[in-house]
């Protein structure tokens, strides 16, 4: 796989993301939110079959409890987004300098 692809798209992203409103910004994330709320379900049932499909590949234990995606941590995802919303937009703004 090559990296830099990727990378230089995310960069690209990142410019124009810098140019979002904060509001716009903050609006994705709530939409983000309330799609994982939305479809929790589904989303539980799909990891529940990705899950089996990775036990019977063995696939190490950790690495199962990683991929794990269940209600708690739709949860907890949209507690962080929640959290990120209520966060200033650094975008645009210099946090440190050194001269």
């Amino acid at each position: 796989m090559n990296i830099k692809q990727p990378a230089v798209k995310a960069k690209q992203a990142a410019i124009q993301l810098a140019a979002v409103s904060a509001e716009m910004k903050n609006q994705a994330l709530a939409g983000i939110a309330a799609a994982l709320k939305d479809n929790a379900g589904a989303i539980v049932e799909a990891n529940q079959k990705d899950l089996q499909n990775a036990a019977k590949q063995d696939l190490a234990a950790p690495l199962l409890k990683r991929l794990r995606f269940d209600q708690a941590k739709i949860k907890e995802a949209c507690t962080g987004l929640d959290a990120l919303i209520k966060l200033d937009d650094p975008a645009g703004q210099t946090l440190s300098a050194v001269e």
